[in-house]
């Protein structure tokens, strides 16, 4: 079985959750950029050159170059403010994306407790269903024997049904806990996906 710090890393890799927060995070990283980029100076160039006559010489030629340079010279604030709201938007975008980061560790670790904690409960039930099963047949020996009434053949049969019956509920809680595992980590199948 993988330890917890590779459960975690991939977790951290394959959650769609986690994969969206950040993406949403770079987003609007990029307004802030565009933001501050919408405010600065541009200057744009323009290059012509027109010939008026069929035979190229200097006097049917004209050329021309001209620059334009664009500055908002008083926006009231404005330019400040939209940049103040796109950072702020980033720092919140940040903060979810490392609180989503937060959520997918919590989550894993818990299910990885859970599964240990099944897993321990599934070996000890398994154990007391072989020990029954084990005096069950003692029982039967001495029954066949006359050494026993049929009593505690029945009693030691009931032990056995309870005890396999626990084993069997701590099998399908083991199957549960490996599949919250597995939903933590990212990688659960879909049913559509689990079916051939």
């Amino acid at each position: 079985m993988k330890n917890i710090v590779e459960v975690e890393t991939r977790a951290l890799a394959e959650r769609k959750d986690l994969a969206a927060a950040r993406a949403m995070s770079q987003a609007v990283r990029a307004r802030v950029q565009a933001a501050r980029a919408a405010h600065k100076p541009s200057v744009d160039f323009i290059a012509t050159s027109n010939w008026y006559d069929d035979n190229p010489g200097f006097d049917s030629h004209s050329s021309s170059v001209m620059g334009v340079l664009s500055l908002d010279l008083y926006a009231g604030g404005r330019h400040q403010g939209e940049i103040a709201a796109a950072l702020a938007e980033e720092r919140e975008a940040q903060w979810r994306a490392q609180s989503q980061e937060q959520a997918v560790r919590h989550d894993v670790r818990e299910a990885w407790e859970t599964l240990r904690a099944t897993k321990a409960r599934h070996a000890t039930a398994a154990g007391n269903a072989e020990r029954a099963r084990e005096n069950v047949r003692l029982v039967k020996q001495r029954y066949g024997q006359g050494r026993t009434i049929l009593i505690d053949l029945l009693q030691a049969e009931r032990a056995y049904t309870d005890a396999r019956g626990e084993e069997l509920v701590a099998r399908v809680g083991l199957e549960v806990g490996q599949a919250a595992l597995q939903l933590a980590e990212g990688t659960l199948p879909l049913p559509a996906e689990a079916t051939p």
